[in-house]
């Protein structure tokens, strides 16, 4: 994976901090080390919104996260999760994202109409957190 991070910040309060834009790739280059490894249980509750319209709309889903009337997902969307991980040893983590989909020209503008919108709905303030990556989160992990 690789990540950049925007020259502009989301800022919705609560959800303020970086925006970074991330790739996947495959590679079979390398191999992993086993004992480099941290197993993790995730549990996500997740709301996919559709962003192809002037206004986000949200999209029903079934607990798997597909959509409740088995419309195809759009091109351009943004989904917002909140997990609980769970690391060996029992610790306990949640994490808050947004992720953005779509092309490089749509996905910061996405993902700020999305914030905006459920900023809209007042959610709790998300104090005292640690704001990073899954990457970086691992990293000072480990």
């Amino acid at each position: 994976m690789r990540a950049s991070v925007t020259a502009e910040h989301l800022s919705a309060i609560p959800f303020v901090g970086p925006i970074e834009l991330w790739t996947k790739w495959t590679s079979t280059a390398f191999e992993l080390n086993p004992r480099a490894i941290i197993a993790v249980e995730k549990q996500r509750w997740e709301r996919k919104f559709d962003t192809t319209a002037p206004l986000p709309a949200e999209i029903p889903v079934n607990a798997d996260g597909t959509p409740l009337d088995r419309r195809r997902l759009p091109p351009r969307g943004c989904n917002v999760e909140l997990t609980a991980i769970r690391v060996a040893g029992g610790a306990v983590w949640w994490t808050f994202s947004f992720e953005a989909l779509g092309t490089l020209q749509t996905v910061e503008n996405d993902l700020r109409a999305v914030a905006l919108m459920v900023a809209g709905r007042k959610p709790p303030a998300l104090n005292g957190g640690l704001l990073a990556s899954y990457p970086a989160w691992l990293k000072g992990y480990a």
